[in-house]
């Protein structure tokens, strides 16, 4: 038998106490110690060694330096002492400081992660059936449930004042791990709204039993059915892990450039994930719509549809990149007040604004191949683009040139530019027609 024992390090309140402005304690600058109740734990588990003879476990999660802490632990008489560190935030780069809260962020990160792909499968039903208005709504009641939870988790009670009223404000406190549970809370109530819409509610994938009367109902799954399913989906999840580590890569890349460059960079994001989400909504809807025809077999009448949903999403893009060039430093001066980051994330914005038009080919092009059964070669021409594109050229322009942030935002502009252009090229070679459910 095993006694496990979760232990932890906390901040040692008996000397110096540093507060940060938003009223959480300063954990970098003040010692940390052995949680009290934990080694009460301990000492209970150890009683239950002597009686039983029991193996003795400690497990704790936390940087490099949690180490003393276990060691503590085994000379207090624990046979085994597990350290979890999480080795992502150091490969990034990532201050030490913040490295422990990281390993938090991205251990919460994982474990909701079933969450996160039932929201994605839910999702995915309704909108291939043609309801495109549940998950949208859901999707933006998530975001305001995001900010709600984030807003009550990460900071701690305090006292609020809106329009001349005072009140006290609840709040976990938990700070960095508080906005992984508030995200996870959030996906967690979308995806069980979606799973209830797709169960009682959806009138074309009913999956009831009592809704098949008379008919011999069977959930075992067909092999023909998993094959097809499989042939369709592979691609997909291999493009979303391997796109996911280009991600991370071109982080790497970004994290020497220094601490301006990196809340530039992250800043410019979030604001071009304000111009491109209308193309990843005609992008969805184009799926549905190709999809939808492909299987009435309006062979006449696919073509035109798909290339119709893709000059509209170029327009639509062409339409953001203009505003976003535009109003690129007033977009950032709403979430920085730092002189430097604004002009730095102004100037990345302006140049990113010119490969809107291709970033908006590709991403519905990519739906409507999708909805024809067609997301090998998608899968095939989005890690080519970024892989052998994009990274080698962010490599070379913001290190081996030297031209910092402002080259990794060129490279993905011209990345993005070609990315474009092969989907295009490959929307004429694709013939829509009803035969290509057969996939």
């Amino acid at each position: 038998m095993k006694a496990i024992v979760c232990v932890k390090q906390v901040p040692d309140t008996s000397g110096k106490v540093s507060v940060n402005d938003n009223g959480t304690l300063d954990r970098a600058s003040m010692e940390t110690i052995t949680n009290p109740d934990d080694l009460n734990a301990l000492e209970a588990a150890l009683q239950l060694k002597d009686e039983t003879g029991c193996e003795v476990v400690v497990v704790t999660m936390g940087p490099p330096p949690a180490e003393e802490m276990l060691r503590e632990c085994i000379a207090r008489g624990a046979d085994r002492c597990v350290l979890i560190s999480g080795r992502i935030p150091v490969w990034l780069g990532g201050d030490p400081v913040i490295r422990h809260n990281a390993t938090l962020y991205f251990a919460i990160f994982s474990l909701a992660l079933p969450w996160h792909e039932l929201n994605h499968l839910a999702a995915g039903f309704l909108q291939a059936s043609g309801n495109m208005k549940t998950p949208s709504r859901l999707q933006i009641l998530s975001c305001f449930m995001d900010v709600f939870f984030n807003y009550i988790l990460i900071f701690p009670s305090r006292p609020v004042s809106v329009l001349g009223m005072s009140f006290r404000m609840p709040g976990a406190g938990l700070g960095v791990p508080g906005a992984a549970l508030g995200t996870t809370l959030s996906i967690a109530i979308c995806s069980l709204l979606m799973l209830r819409e797709l169960i009682l509610h959806s009138p074309l994938l009913p999956i009831r039993r009592e809704q098949y009367p008379g008919e011999d109902f069977s959930w075992k799954p067909r092999q023909d059915d998993l094959s097809r399913a499989a042939r369709l989906a592979i691609p997909m999840a291999i493009q979303s892990v391997v796109m996911s580590g280009a991600q991370v890569v071109l982080t790497r890349i970004i994290s020497p450039l220094g601490t301006i460059s990196i809340a530039a960079h992250s800043l410019a994001v979030t604001v071009e994930g304000l111009c491109y989400m209308p193309g990843y909504g005609i992008g969805v809807a184009a799926s549905t719509i190709i999809g939808q025809s492909v299987g009435a077999k309006r062979d006449d009448l696919t073509p035109r549809l798909a290339w119709t949903i893709t000059w509209f999403g170029m327009a639509i893009m062409t339409a953001s990149g203009i505003l976003m060039y535009i109003f690129a430093g007033a977009m950032i001066g709403i979430l920085s007040p730092d002189p430097q980051i604004r002009l730095l994330g102004a100037k990345v914005l302006r140049i990113e604004a010119f490969a809107e038009p291709f970033f908006g080919a590709s991403i519905v092009a990519a739906g409507a191949l999708r909805g024809n059964g067609d997301t090998l070669v998608s899968s095939v021409l989005n890690l080519f683009s970024i892989w052998i594109i994009r990274l080698p050229l962010t490599a070379y322009l913001a290190l081996v040139r030297g031209a910092g942030l402002t080259g990794v935002w060129v490279a993905m502009c011209l990345e993005l530019c070609v990315r474009g252009c092969l989907f295009l090229i490959r929307m004429k070679q694709v013939s829509f027609r009803s035969s290509a459910d057969k996939v």
